[in-house]
């Protein structure tokens, strides 16, 4: 029978972990500096913000001096308030328009969004589809009154005949059904 030491396994590699742990923290803490810094110590430039700064512990105990703060007098000011976003724009207060007859639109005088009150003029409709079709109801009005007028004068002619047995009654009945039809 076999036993497996795995908590003597887990020993050995914790306190593994923890020696390569303590050496990287001890490697950090050296008082290196950063390849870009290196470079900046190397220019003959004696600008304060161009010194290389401390790493490692020592920069974080703070042990290479104070370190420099501008400090700016507050001042009270106004700032607009302004938000960007993305998104669709619904009115409470949309219409929905339904035309009395339908046609081709010459003009629309009023601008989208525009505010407009009862009577202002929206739309123009071509009139001339509608002034066709006014003409030629004219036109049918004039036929239909002179066919009336023609089935009246043949009634006041064939009233004085049918009394004298000259024309038939049908033809007399048939005459005044037509002028009745007319009228």
């Amino acid at each position: 029978m076999t036993r497996y030491r795995t908590p003597a396994l887990l020993r050995l590699s914790f306190i593994g972990l923890l020696l390569g742990s303590l050496v990287g923290s001890l490697w950090g803490c050296q008082n290196n500096t950063a390849p870009q810094e290196k470079d900046a110590a190397k220019n003959t430039q004696k600008d304060p913000s161009q010194t290389p700064k401390p790493a490692g512990r020592a920069a974080m105990m703070g042990m290479m001096g104070p370190t420099q703060v501008t400090v700016v007098q507050p001042t009270t000011r106004t700032e607009p308030i302004t938000m960007t976003a993305a998104g669709t724009l619904s009115s409470p207060n949309a219409v929905t328009l339904t035309p009395q007859v339908s046609g081709t639109l010459q003009s629309v005088p009023v601008q989208s969004g525009q505010k407009v009150t009862q009577g202002t003029l929206l739309f123009t409709l071509d009139a001339e589809p509608f002034r066709t079709a006014l003409n030629a109801a004219e036109a049918k009005l004039a036929g239909d009154r002179a066919q009336a007028h023609y089935a009246d004068q043949q009634v006041k002619q064939l009233t004085p005949l049918v009394q004298k047995e000259y024309v038939t009654r049908q033809s007399y009945d048939q005459a005044v059904a037509t002028a009745m039809a007319a009228n």
